[in-house]
C-alpha cells in the first residue's frame, strides 16, 4: 500500500504508480490535506488531479482508463482511480469551497439558535403577539404587523432548512415533493424540499465537471 507522509508533505508517487484499491482514498486524502490543511487554492487541486489522471491513463495500455471498477473476471481493479466516485466527490467539495474564481467564499456565518432567539425577542418587543389579535387602526400599524409576521415566517423557515431568505423566496413547486410516507417510522407522512445545486456558481462547477468527463 502506498504511504502518505503528511508531516514532510511528500506523497510517494512511485508507490502509487500502479493503481490499487486504496488509490482513490489516498489521492482524496492528499487533495484534502493540500487544500484544507495547507490552504492551497483550486489550481493546486486541479494540477494534482490532472497529473495523477495522466500518469494512470498512460500506464499499462488501456487498463487504467475509464470508470474505476472491480473486474470480477480478472479479479483486479481497472479503470482510472481519478474517475472514482471518491475522488470526484472530493473535487466537487473542494471546488465548492474555493469557488469558480479560485477564492474562498466569504459568506456570512450561519445563524445560530441563540441569535435567532434574540431577533425574535426584538420583534416581540417591537410588535407584541397580542397586537396581532387586535384590529389595526391605521395603515402604518397594519404594515408593521405584516412586516414582523413575514420576517418571523421567512427567518424561521430559512433557519430550519439551513437556507437564506433570498434563496427561500426563489423556491418553486418543482423543488417540493408531497405525499411521501416514511415506512420506517410507521408511515409518517412528510414532504421533501430539494435545495441541491441551487446556487449558480455550484451549478457551473458541476456543469464543468460533466463537460470534462
Amino acid at each position: 500500500m502506498a504511504s502518505l507522509h503528511l508531516n514532510s508533505m511528500i506523497l510517494r508517487i512511485d508507490a502509487l504508480s500502479t493503481p490499487s484499491v486504496h488509490s482513490p482514498e489516498i489521492v482524496s486524502l492528499y487533495l484534502v490535506y493540500k487544500i484544507y490543511g495547507q490552504g492551497r487554492k483550486i489550481g493546486t487541486a486541479d494540477t494534482i488531479h490532472a497529473a495523477f489522471k495522466l500518469m494512470w491513463k498512460m500506464r499499462d495500455g488501456d487498463k487504467y482508463r475509464g470508470k474505476w471498477h472491480f473486474n470480477p473476471t480478472t479479479v483486479a481493479w481497472v479503470g482510472n482511480p481519478i474517475d472514482s466516485a471518491k475522488v470526484q466527490d472530493t473535487m466537487v467539495a473542494i471546488k465548492n469551497k474555493c469557488g469558480m474564481d479560485g477564492g474562498d467564499r466569504k459568506h456570512s456565518l450561519a445563524m445560530s439558535e441563540e441569535f435567532m432567539s434574540r431577533m425574535f425577542a426584538w420583534s416581540d418587543e417591537t410588535c407584541p403577539a397580542s397586537r396581532y389579535e387586535e384590529k389595526s387602526s391605521t395603515v402604518e400599524e397594519k404594515n408593521l404587523k405584516t412586516k414582523h409576521l413575514a420576517f418571523k415566517c421567512f427567518a424561521s423557515t430559512s433557519w430550519i432548512i439551513w437556507s437564506r431568505c433570498f434563496e427561500l423566496i426563489k423556491l418553486q413547486r418543482k423543488h417540493l415533493t408531497f405525499g411521501l410516507e416514511d415506512s420506517k417510522a410507521f408511515n409518517t407522512p412528510y414532504f421533501e424540499l430539494q435545495l441541491t445545486n441551487r446556487k449558480g456558481w455550484q451549478k457551473r462547477v458541476n456543469k464543468t465537471n460533466k463537460e470534462a468527463d
